[in-house]
């Protein structure tokens, strides 16, 4: 659950509590060891958020209030199933791991994600794309 400067990972089982509260927010599938791959996201719960591989998410969370949760994809396997996400999208057969995902939602509505759109890629611009396609309010316009 994401609490200013302190993030934790939120078990998937608490996403009707989330929805609950409405408006738009955020969940952040990450992979074990994600800071030591070549993956261009520091997940906000890892302890060491300055990797040189990745952006780091905690400026959207704490500048913009952002809300994003995160949780490992091999534990939100049923969850993305149920989105209509297939295994090849969420087991990466030749790299041999689960994939990380950034998906957007309204309420309990699943409205946008990376990996589901082809062409964004899962970095710092592929989260802004996804939070303007999800609720263009949230981030100010300049």
């Amino acid at each position: 659950m994401v609490v200013r400067e302190k993030f934790e990972i939120t078990p998937i089982s608490e996403f009707n509590n989330i929805t609950n509260e409405g408006g738009s927010f955020f969940w952040n599938f990450v992979i074990d060891n994600q800071h030591k791959t070549p993956i261009s996201l520091n997940p906000l719960s890892f302890d060491e958020p300055n990797s040189s591989h990745g952006h780091d998410l905690r400026n959207l969370v704490n500048s913009y209030d952002v809300k994003i949760y995160e949780s490992y994809t091999k534990d939100s396997i049923d969850f993305l199933m149920n989105l209509g996400f297939k295994s090849e999208d969420i087991w990466n057969e030749k790299k041999k791991r689960f994939n990380p995902f950034f998906l957007g939602f309204r309420g309990v509505k699943y409205v946008a994600g990376i990996p589901k759109n082809p062409v964004t890629c899962y970095c710092l611009n592929g989260v802004v794309e996804i939070i303007f396609l999800t609720d263009p309010t949230i981030l100010p316009i300049d």
